[in-house]
């Protein structure tokens, strides 16, 4: 079932041409990675589904029904952490929630077993790694009980170890927790591992070039011949547009 679309979106900037007559459906329980090239509209796309900004024309639709953006629908996590340097790394996770209650408390320990972050609740962020940051920046959006998550490149800071780590854990979010999650990545292999879809874009104005939907358990192996196979046709597609 169908549970976020968007239908003939456009969007200029001064005459310049970001998004035109852009489609595109999600489906729900699924996960689907944007790539293309850099400047091409994937950032002013999730503005405009976050109501950041308006666009010219075009419509955002909600399991069927016309509405004028996503942002009491989901929940969005960018490429920085966006952590608050006074508050302790439990406190942050918890900024959702305007007056936490003690469930809201327990239930962000247990996120914090869940996500590796057991015994670091009252830390500051300064005292937590990168790769930590971002699983502390995670349980924050979790928090938000959205049913859709928006992921604007949020591994693209941490070197290849923690992203790799970190892309299963990105699986396990979608899985365990039944999100549906739209990633704006750089990454043609982080897409291949860890996602349902991978739609790839064109240059400006943003429109889809073609669409994959991948088969095989998740997160799936880098070194997977149907993984490396992908990987080489996508980034030929890309050409010297490449991410």
């Amino acid at each position: 079932m169908t549970l976020v679309s968007v239908e003939g979106l456009k969007k200029d900037f001064d005459g310049l041409s970001v998004l035109s007559d852009f489609s595109l459906s999600v489906d729900r329980g699924s996960f689907v990675s944007l790539i293309g090239p850099s400047g091409c509209g994937k950032s002013t796309f999730f503005d405009l589904l976050t109501g950041a900004i308006a666009p010219d024309e075009g419509r955002i639709l909600w399991e069927g029904r016309t509405i004028s953006d996503l942002s009491k629908k989901a929940a969005w996590m960018a490429q920085s952490d966006l952590l608050l340097p006074w508050m302790s790394a439990l406190d942050n996770a918890l900024l959702p929630r305007l007056s936490p209650k003690k469930s809201d408390r327990e239930r962000a320990m247990a996120l914090f077993c869940e996500l590796g972050l057991e015994g670091f609740e009252d830390y500051l962020p300064y005292r937590l790694s990168g790769g930590m940051r971002q699983r502390n920046a995670l349980a924050r959006t979790i928090m938000f009980d959205r049913e859709l998550i928006l992921l604007d490149e949020p591994l693209s800071a941490l070197d290849s170890l923690t992203r790799q780590d970190l892309q299963g854990l990105l699986v396990s979010l979608q899985r365990d927790f039944g999100k549906t999650i739209v990633m704006i990545t750089h990454d043609v292999e982080e897409a291949l591992v860890t996602s349902d879809f991978v739609v790839v874009l064109s240059d400006q104005p943003m429109s889809v070039r073609s669409s994959y939907e991948l088969i095989g358990t998740k997160p799936r192996l880098r070194d997977d011949s149907y993984v490396v196979g992908l990987r080489r046709e996508i980034l030929d597609m890309l050409g010297g547009h490449g991410p």
